[in-house]
């Protein structure tokens, strides 16, 4: 009886939601193999791994029969006790908000001396404040025809009661609802973009540092219910940065395993309902990534996976593979597949459902030093036949980081992937940092009086990209800012 008060006593919160949400609660305990010729799994094959046999329509297994014993019943909090079914509604909320058309991922996730870094070439003092004030700014951004506060907050907050299940549009305003069912029925005076969205109408994430989940607005509100009002999931950033891999020539692991379990408890209860954390490979004439490096990043990637899961946080994974280097497109797509396939291999290892995951590779595409870039067709064309043999089609979505591509140049490339004729099972996206942010953050230099022309440019580059999303960007939303390089050699956050 001290176990299972114990045991109930350190459930996090999301455990009784996701009871909730299952057609009938499990029983948490697990059944040996029955005696007997022929009966029960053979030792150290995969199905003699203490899982509980639970049917995927959700209904409760069957208890222990005559012949049977059973063993000590699972932790509450294991996601392994509870229906199959139950954990994909679960985790179907935030991948349907997500993983939806015309939407991808805002990465502000920048710690406090990356952000300092992007700060010192527009003269802002990386102070916490300042820090609050800039992503105040691509939080409250506002759609194209809506400047910030020109709607009452009553108006923009107005939501649709909490869905009992997972539904797409459980967060979005019935305004916007009543927008796209006039579209729908082509009223010419539909006005496009929807003038009662803001930047929820084109991205749908938002990846937060610690510091940015617990801090608010000038006006007392939380970024987090700010970011709610939009239509936004909020999701954080839960690594703690690389450090050197001895025996390695240079590479790389990336920390923050320990503490973690607490860390996403935490994180769920602020608000959080994703999570990311990096790994980073590189390609040398070494013969980097060393297998060492592969098995350091991509087993950390999926203990992190299975540590979110079991705290009620979709999981991002993200192994990059860095774009310096003199490689071609074809060694490109030779390591992505590689480490892809040993990515996935890992995710089962550690019993990580896929359908509660999602994927930020790397596009596909030749190294910055080498002397013949690869165009946009054969970046789309390897990219997506890499993910073809790699990436199963369990996992809903595929948030494509910029790498270090101008704007432009990452939104082409991902318009090109999306209009490209082939099988592509998942939502392919965006989940771009610097290439939502730069020609941002040159508009506002600080300035409060530069806030609206500064959001005006985010929108644009949000637009753009979500255009890109659906394979029909057709450009104009080029600048000077947003076609310059924003490539970092070995670069690290």
């Amino acid at each position: 009886m001290a176990a299972s008060s114990s045991s109930a006593a350190s459930t996090p919160d999301f455990t009784a939601e996701l009871i909730a949400t299952a057609v009938r609660p499990a029983r948490p305990g697990l059944r040996a193999p029955r005696k007997g010729r022929g009966r029960g799994p053979r030792a150290g094959s995969p199905a003699s791994h203490p899982l509980p046999s639970v049917p995927l329509d959700g209904s409760a297994p069957r208890g222990p029969r005559a012949n049977e014993t059973e063993y000590a019943p699972f932790p509450a909090r294991s996601l392994t006790a509870l229906p199959r079914l139950a954990i994909l509604l679960f985790f179907g909320r935030a991948q349907n908000a997500i993983a939806t058309t015309g939407k991808g991922i805002l990465a502000a996730d920048e710690s406090t001396g990356t952000i300092g870094k992007r700060f010192t070439p527009i003269g802002v003092e990386n102070t916490e404040d300042n820090r609050r004030r800039y992503r105040e700014l691509l939080f409250t951004t506002a759609g194209e025809l809506a400047p910030a506060g020109s709607l009452p907050r009553a108006l923009r907050s107005l939501r649709s009661p909490e869905p009992a299940g997972p539904r797409p549009c459980a967060s979005t305003p019935p305004l916007v609802l009543l927008w796209r069912a006039l579209q729908l029925l082509d009223w010419s005076w539909a006005l496009d973009p929807c003038p009662f969205a803001g930047l929820g109408e084109f991205v749908s994430g938002a990846i937060l540092y610690e510091e940015t989940l617990f801090q608010k607005a000038a006006d007392g509100r939380p970024f987090v219910e700010i970011l709610k009002e939009a239509g936004i999931v909020s999701g954080i950033k839960v690594d703690k940065g690389v450090v050197p891999l001895p025996g390695t020539d240079g590479e790389t692991v990336t920390q923050g395993i320990d503490g973690l379990n607490d860390r996403c408890k935490r994180y769920y209860e602020a608000g959080a309902r994703f999570a990311k954390w990096r790994g980073v490979l590189k390609i040398s004439d070494s013969g980097c990534p060393s297998d060492l490096s592969i098995a350091e990043n991509c087993g950390r990637l999926a203990r992190y996976a299975a540590i979110c899961q079991a705290n009620g946080l979709v999981p991002i994974v993200e192994p990059e593979i860095l774009m310096d280097g003199t490689h071609s497109v074809e060694v490109a797509a030779a390591v992505t597949q590689k480490v892809l396939a040993f990515q996935y291999k890992a995710l089962h290892e550690h019993h990580v459902l896929l359908e509660g995951t999602l994927l930020k590779p790397n596009m596909v595409r030749s190294g910055t030093e080498g002397p013949t870039p690869a165009t946009n067709a054969q970046i789309a064309a390897a990219t997506v036949r890499t993910l073809q043999a790699t990436v199963p089609v369990a996992v809903p979505g595929v948030m494509f980081l910029s790498g270090g591509m101008s704007e432009e140049d990452a939104t082409v490339a991902l318009n090109c992937i999306n209009a490209l004729e082939a099988k592509k099972p998942w939502h392919l996206s965006f989940s771009y940092g610097r290439a939502l942010q730069a020609s941002c953050l040159k508009a506002w230099l600080g300035k409060d009086e530069n806030i609206p022309a500064a959001q005006a440019v985010l929108s644009a580059r949000a637009k753009a990209n979500s255009e890109a999303n659906r394979g029909v960007y057709a450009g104009g939303a080029a600048s000077d800012a947003a076609a310059a390089s924003l490539h970092v050699k070995n670069y690290a956050y």
